[in-house]
């Protein structure tokens, strides 16, 4: 299971590159001793969600103990591949195991997707509460507050936003946006 969290971990930080990347991101993956493993991490990088699952739900069932990336993760496959509820029930699981920003945002995308808005906006306060310093969670509920037409409580948000990184982009314009209105 280590050398599988050391695929996942190479993986992520390759997998937001540029597709000419992704062959160096295999590259690495595959030099991992476990081929299984950077297999099915090979195929969630090209986008075979439904393969990746199923290599998600073995590691699950092999691990000793419960391990959030693995949920985290199922729940971006499920979510990529339209099982919303799926996607939601693991993301929640996640949390529970571990509370990262990264799986906060993800569920409230989940939410938004549901066209749940009340949900995603408790989602992101509940993120806000455990990361108050986090720039991408004030300017992602402020930005969802602005479409709601709440434009006070967004425009505190996304100020919020500003506090803790001042050139946050998104949150500038956002706020540019709103000056304009």
């Amino acid at each position: 299971l280590t050398k599988f969290k050391e695929a996942i971990l190479t993986f992520r930080c390759l997998h937001g590159l540029a597709p000419p990347y992704h062959t160096e991101c295999l590259q690495r993956v595959s030099d991992l001793p476990s081929e299984d493993a950077c297999k099915n991490l090979s195929r969630f990088l090209l986008g075979r969600h439904s393969r990746a699952i199923e290599a998600y739900k073995q590691a699950g069932n092999n691990s000793e103990k419960p391990d959030w990336e693995i949920n985290y993760n199922l729940g971006i496959c499920y979510q990529r591949t339209g099982q919303l509820e799926a996607a939601k029930q693991e993301l929640q699981q996640a949390l529970q195991l571990h509370r990262h920003h990264e799986v906060f945002k993800a569920l409230a995308s989940v939410y938004l997707q549901q066209s749940d808005v009340t949900a995603a906006v408790s989602t992101y306060r509940a993120a806000i509460e455990q990361f108050p310093e986090n720039s991408d969670l004030h300017s992602s509920l402020g930005r969802l507050l602005l479409q709601t037409g709440r434009s006070q409580q967004a425009f505190e948000q996304l100020g919020a936003a500003l506090t803790f990184n001042p050139n946050h982009s998104p949150s500038l314009l956002a706020i540019g946006a709103m000056m304009q209105v």
